[in-house]
């Protein structure tokens, strides 16, 4: 997060920065293709990305998108790792 940013205060956000946190959303859904953006835990985890850092006061359209989907693809592939290795470790020997 920028040192610029601040915090915000109360846990709510004002009409216009719903509006700019929506804008990322749907500019992540759209950067995702249909196929992958109608999974319901992809929303899920772009939403919960995305509202966090516009409470912690990040309003940048192009950066909460752009993280949203850097968290995502992370996320994504460190729960896949974690899967792999945890079937590895429990196969047969």
């Amino acid at each position: 997060m920028d040192v610029g940013v601040k915090q915000k205060v109360g846990g709510a956000l004002y009409p216009d920065e719903v509006d700019i946190a929506a804008a990322a959303f749907e500019a992540a859904l759209a950067a995702l293709g249909t196929n992958r953006a109608n999974a319901y835990a992809v929303r899920r985890c772009l939403a919960r990305y995305i509202s966090a850092h516009a409470l912690r006061g990040e309003l940048d359209v192009e950066t909460l998108r752009d993280g949203a989907i850097r968290y995502l693809d992370n996320g994504f592939s460190l729960a896949a790792d974690s899967l792999a290795s945890a079937a590895r470790s429990t196969g047969p020997k």
